[in-house]
Formats: structure tokens, C-alpha cells, sequence
């Protein structure tokens, strides 16, 4: 889709760091042991923010969420959280992570658009690097760093990534599985204690606040999200 864009997306636009730029910036993070964030942000994010905000109008932050059906709550580890509870945490997510991604089709789709709901960053980072980044790339990262922690819901993916970087890197990855919201705070401390450099996590809506967190531990912390299937190496043919 294009549009014209006024004087403010303009603004915005500019401040967008390439999927490129910020892979040095990552792999220099990696080097030389510096805490890095990183949080995405869609039109899911989008949809639940409104909602929370709309529910403290009403005075019913205190109330479940209900956004949505409850099979895409529990898909996405929300359910059964209070709105307050969800707008503390995705605040805390977009304000404190050291590179904030909200999407970037949010410059002409209203419904991804998250850069005017938090506090105004310098710079933005194109949220689609998870994607646009190719083995090669991540394949430098993961020797760089030599222990990947994975944090997702999915046993099955951990299984794929941790058999094949082992195979076909030689490097270690462990895994902590996250299932929904109330099992961040543990996960936090365990992903702290663990000596890997490297962080991916899949922590859904209520969930990314855990990255700037876990990166006060000295570790690089990627929001990789329902990408996590291109970190796995599962279609990956050695050269």
C-alpha cells in the first residue's frame, strides 16, 4: 500500500534504523557484552492497548480482559489478565526496551499504527528484521554469542532450533517454555541466571516487558514473536 503521508509519519519515517543497521548494531551488542532490548509491537498490541485504555475511561482496568475470542487470549497468553495489569505491562515494554520495533505498516494502516501511544523514541527499529535477516546473519550471531536461550510456548520449536544449531553450528541452546502471562516473573529470573548471551523470545502481548528485564543481566534479548520458525534452521542447507 502507498499513500501521502503527512508532515508527522513523514517525521517518523526517517527515524526507522534498516533491518541491515541494526544487525551490526546487535552484533556489536554481542561482542562487546552489552545489554540489549528489543520489543515488536503489531496490530494485536495495536487492538489490546486501545482496549485497556478504553476500559480505564470506564473504570474497569480491574476487570479480565475480554478483548477478542478466548481461544485467541490463550493463544496469545493473555487470558484471564486485568486490563491494568495488561496496560502496565505493555507500557513498561514499549517505554523501557532499549530498541523499540512497533510495526512499520502502521505508517499507512491505521490499525498497526503504535508510534503516537508511547513515549516519542529518537529512533525506531524496522520490526521486520526478523524476517529479512538471512542465515548467514543469524548464523554469525548465534556463533558470536555460542549459547542461544530460547523462550517460546511451542516444545516442538525449541526441539528444532536447539537439534539444529547444535548440527549445524555447534552451538548450545537452551529453553524455557512460557505458556501465559503469570509465568513471566519466573522466567525472568531463570533466563537472568543463565550464562547464554543471546535471549529469543516468543512472550506474546503481556509478555514483552520481560526483555528489558532479562537484558539487565548483560544479555541480548531479540523479540523474535510468531517469526520463530525462520530462527529455527529447520529449511537450512549447509553450503
Amino acid at each position: 500500500m502507498i499513500k501521502t503521508l503527512d508532515t508527522e509519519t513523514l517525521k517518523i519515517s526517517n527515524k526507522i534504523i534498516s533491518p541491515t543497521a541494526f544487525y551490526f548494531q546487535v552484533g556489536d551488542a554481542l561482542l562487546n557484552k552489552k545489554p540489549l532490548s528489543t520489543v515488536r509491537m503489531g496490530d494485536g498490541e495495536n487492538l489490546l492497548y486501545k482496549d485497556c485504555l478504553r476500559a480505564h475511561l470506564d473504570d474497569k482496568q480491574r476487570t479480565t480482559v475480554k478483548s477478542q475470542t478466548e481461544e485467541w487470549r490463550k493463544k496469545l497468553g493473555i487470558n484471564g489478565i486485568s486490563y491494568k495489569e495488561l496496560k502496565k505491562r505493555i507500557e513498561i515494554a514499549a517505554n523501557t526496551c532499549t530498541h523499540f520495533a512497533p510495526s512499520i505498516s502502521g505508517l499507512v494502516m491505521p490499525e498497526y499504527n503504535l508510534f503516537n501511544l508511547f513515549a516519542e523514541r529518537n529512533v525506531y527499529i524496522d520490526n521486520f528484521f526478523v524476517n529479512v535477516w538471512d542465515f548467514n546473519q543469524k548464523a554469525n550471531l548465534y556463533n558470536c554469542a555460542q549459547h542461544v536461550l530460547f523462550i517460546h510456548r511451542n516444545v516442538y520449536t525449541a526441539d528444532a532450533i536447539q537439534n539444529n544449531l547444535k548440527k549445524y553450528l555447534g552451538v548450545k541452546v537452551s529453553f524455557i517454555k512460557l505458556d501465559n502471562w503469570k509465568e513471566t516473573k519466573t522466567v525472568i529470573k531463570r533466563a537472568q541466571d543463565s550464562d547464554a548471551k543471546l535471549v529469543l523470545f516468543s512472550g506474546g502481548p503481556a509478555g514483552k516487558y520481560m526483555s528489558p528485564e532479562i537484558a539487565q543481566s548483560n544479555k541480548v534479548v531479540l523479540d523474535i514473536g510468531n517469526a520463530a520458525d525462520y530462527w529455527t534452521f529447520h529449511n537450512y542447507v549447509p553450503k
